[in-house]
């Protein structure tokens, strides 16, 4: 084996670093630890995460670092008809196939939705987004389409099709495609059906994901006992459930994901987020952030909301509720979506991590909450692209 010289080793000793930042959260528990060094090796990894920094270590105060962002519920595809119908109610808006997101979209090539779902996706990943459940409604055209412009922006997504009719056949189709599939309702398909379709979900180590009880007339109709009988990979909006059946949920093994900036436009309603804490404790939880249509697909803005709309209620929990947040929006909606995610910690390659420019941090009460709170406002990167920027 050739040695190496002495200046091709000074050449790979030159990539490895140490950086000294504001703070960063680590670990599973999204520890706050205030001005860590954070050792990079050559391959950029993180080779450890700890106090003491050397002398030569680069000094980035005001940047704190922490997982990168994870939309848990989007639909994509409607970007392509962003604020069309700012007047009509939700139905009206999404109901396949007569609803004006269906009709608009039909009118658009192959070509111009691709353009604008991979203009969409680039913009996510800038605002730290690289992971995402993304539903992909118009069956395989539709699949191809989401799938390959998440691709290209370089966002892990768990793609759910979405078939042009809903029957049984054609689900089963797209699951063993893209080993996931999106229901709007648990009525897309009957009782039997439903469970058929969720039992060759677990046989391939696929998905099957449901909007459950978004609105009044889904509640009343009591489709949450038709999930529990189910029991999807996850339940998502819960706009109307109440505690005791969200912890039902939960307990049964259900992922649930929140969409609150969708609800409070759509319905004028907000799902409990409150329970967060608790629900986390039981299951896998995520934020996500619906229909790109209405809804800017930034979960930055999503968290910030989610905390904003709830704290006065419970202004005793607000730390549990922030920290809540971040988990569901990073660790637990990558769980949920089976996503390869990455923590704060060793072994993390630094283009997975989210490096934020937020001085506050120094002089915070509350490092958790004031990253929930001043995120969106940040600017912020990849900590290799920010890192390679300097």
């Amino acid at each position: 084996m050739k040695k190496q010289s002495s200046k091709e080793k000074q050449s790979t000793s030159s990539k490895s670093i140490q950086i000294e930042v504001l703070a960063a959260l680590v670990g599973e528990e999204l520890e706050p630890v205030h001005r860590p060094c954070i050792d990079i090796d050559d391959e950029q990894r993180v080779k450890g995460v700890g106090r003491g920094c050397s002398p030569s270590r680069r000094v980035l105060l005001g940047l704190v670092i922490l997982p990168a962002l994870c939309n848990a519920h989007l639909h994509i595809l409607d970007i392509s008809i962003a604020e069309a119908g700012e007047t009509l109610p939700l139905h009206d808006l999404v109901a396949l196939p007569t609803g004006l997101k269906y009709r608009l979209l039909s009118q658009l090539s192959s070509d111009e939705l691709a353009r604008r779902v991979a203009t969409a996706a680039a913009h996510m990943k800038r605002r730290g987004v690289l992971y995402a459940g993304v539903y992909a409604e118009l069956g395989r055209k539709g699949l191809q389409l989401v799938s390959d412009g998440m691709a290209r922006a370089g966002v892990a997504a768990r793609i759910l099709g979405q078939p042009l009719a809903k029957n049984l056949s054609e689900y089963l189709q797209l699951l063993d495609e893209a080993k996931g599939v999106g229901l709007d309702t648990v009525f897309d398909l009957n009782p039997r059906e439903l469970n058929k379709l969720v039992a060759h979900a677990r046989q391939i180590g696929g998905h099957v994901h449901v909007h459950v009880s978004e609105t009044l007339e889904l509640y009343q109709s009591r489709d949450y006992e038709v999930v529990l009988g189910a029991a999807p990979t996850a339940a998502i909006h819960l706009t109307y459930l109440g505690k005791d059946e969200l912890i039902e949920l939960a307990e049964s093994g259900i992922g649930l994901v929140y969409c609150p900036r969708s609800n409070m436009y759509h319905l004028g309603r907000l799902p409990p987020l409150s329970l967060l804490p608790e629900l986390l404790e039981k299951t896998l939880v995520g934020i996500g952030t619906d229909n790109a249509a209405w809804i800017p697909p930034y979960i930055d803005e999503e968290i910030m909301f989610a905390y904003m709309a709830v704290h006065r209620d419970n202004r005793d929990k607000a730390e549990a509720l922030a920290r809540a947040l971040l988990k569901a929006a990073t660790i637990s909606c990558t769980k949920l979506l089976r996503l390869d995610g990455a923590v704060v910690g060793e072994g993390v390659p630094v283009d997975r991590l989210l490096a934020a420019e937020i001085p506050e941090i120094g002089w915070s009460s509350s490092p958790i909450v004031s990253i929930v709170k001043r995120l969106s406002a940040a600017p912020r990167s990849s900590l290799q692209a920010f890192l390679a920027a300097r």
